[in-house]
């Protein structure tokens, strides 16, 4: 049995070298029938909790499914729903012949009310709102219902907008009376457009975000819906997440060390990692703007402009093997533009590892070790890596050096990781016991 899962994947493996030797590259659609139904079938050989995939499994997806589609209730109507009924117990017939009826369906409709609602929400901030009349919105979720209909929808979202408004109005009220005697102070009608404007801007954003998801984003939330069936902690990374679960679990990349972030239609430099290539390299600083990316350094590789980019494809350009370069040209605050080449390392994500002090504690004489623990961490991708039940036995033994009479271990905030690092730490805390 311990050989049952690699034996399994590795069937999977060969019969991909195999068919790509002999057929045409699959397209997309044939990739996603492919992966849904090996995502199932491996499941089911391989999870603690086999589940058979029939009408009972078809209707838990599709309610669990339904219910993350919409969480807010902001968008789908329950005359989309209502089309959406018919495939409640289709949807294991569906994974059995490669079907994406049900998924196609829903998306499209989710599509055209996102498109309708942000028509919506540019249409009531054009104008200001009258707070004389008494009107009330749902805000609980759980609470709320779905629209009924379009017409439903729309004067939700303009209560939804009002509502918005008037918190940000009374704050900027409450700030006018707090300001000092001479100080300038602003009309209600200029605060109430600052509302508006500021509603908006945040919504803009939003909605810029959300039209950059792809097929493949929701494609994932689709069989991520498949797999909690089987339990709650059973997920599907497609690549670009399991890249960066592997960066959060071993605290190391292949890169050039600059933490990202968008800007409007640019990629923005929010901070460099000490030690790592760009840090080393000193032109690249904080609020610099990417346009373009090239690989490598040679004057006859085209530069990728990357203005309007999803920020995972502006890393997904940046980042590469060690020893490899990457020139970017980045808009500096001044206005200049300049061309910056940086050879990628390994980049050690310090921040991420644990960390130990001595607490100075007036007054006491006990001597207190301090060990902040900011996530279990594992390298499982590289033989000897960073592991943090090894690092907190390191702090430890430097800790009872000093002659500590007692350590705090802080978990705070730590979301999780490597269960087998869990069980070795606890080995150094108790003595005896499972």
């Amino acid at each position: 049995m311990r050989f049952k899962g690699p034996f399994f994947f590795s069937i999977i493996a060969v019969a991909f070298l195999i068919g790509a030797a002999y057929y045409p590259s699959p397209n997309n659609a044939e990739k996603e029938v492919v992966l849904m139904q090996t995502i199932l079938s491996g499941l089911n050989q391989l999870h603690y909790r086999p589940q058979a995939i029939d009408d009972d499994f078809s209707g838990k997806l599709y309610d669990l499914f339904v219910e993350r589609l919409d969480g807010g209730k902001r968008w789908m109507t329950q005359e989309d729903f209502d089309q959406l009924k018919k495939y409640r117990l289709q949807l294991d017939d569906d994974a059995n012949i490669g079907s994406f009826e049900f998924f196609d369906l829903a998306t499209k409709l989710l599509s055209a009310r996102i498109d309708e609602t942000e028509a919506y929400y540019k249409e009531f901030l054009s104008e200001p709102f009258d707070f004389t009349k008494d009107e009330a919105i749902e805000l609980d979720g759980e609470k709320k219902e779905y629209a009924s209909s379009s017409k439903e929808l729309r004067e939700y979202w303009r209560k939804s907008m009002k509502y918005e408004t008037l918190v940000r109005l009374n704050n900027k009220l409450k700030e006018q009376k707090e300001l000092e005697e001479g100080e300038e102070k602003k009309s209600y009608d200029v605060l109430e457009k600052e509302a508006r404007e500021a509603v908006k801007e945040t919504y803009d954003d939003w909605y810029q975000r959300i039209s950059k998801r792809r097929r493949s984003d929701y494609m994932s939330d689709y069989l991520n819906t498949m797999t909690n069936i089987f339990d709650p902690h059973t997920g599907y990374y497609e690549p670009k997440d399991k890249e960066n679960f592997d960066i959060g679990m071993s605290g190391t990349l292949e890169g050039i060390g600059a933490r990202l972030q968008t800007d409007g239609d640019y990629t923005k430099v929010v901070s460099i990692v000490p030690g790592g290539p760009a840090w080393k390299q000193k032109s690249l600083e904080e609020n610099d703007l990417i346009m373009k990316v090239t690989q490598g350094d040679e004057s006859n590789i085209e530069a990728v402009d990357v203005t309007g980019f999803r920020i995972d494809d502006v890393v997904k350009l940046i980042r590469g093997k060690k020893g490899t370069k990457v020139t970017l040209s980045v808009k500096k605050v001044d206005g200049t533009i300049e061309d910056i080449t940086i050879t990628r390392d390994v980049v050690q994500l310090d921040e991420s590892y644990a960390r130990s002090v001595i607490l100075d504690l007036p007054g006491k004489a006990d001597k207190i070790g301090y060990i902040k623990l900011p996530r279990f961490y594992a390298d499982f991708n590289r033989r000897g890596g960073r592991s943090c039940a090894q690092d907190v036995a390191d702090e430890l033994e430097k800790l009872q050096a000093t002659g500590v009479n007692g350590v705090v271990l802080d978990l705070r905030n730590n979301g999780g990781g490597s269960l087998r690092d869990v069980v070795r730490m606890s080995g150094l805390f108790i003595e005896e016991g499972p």
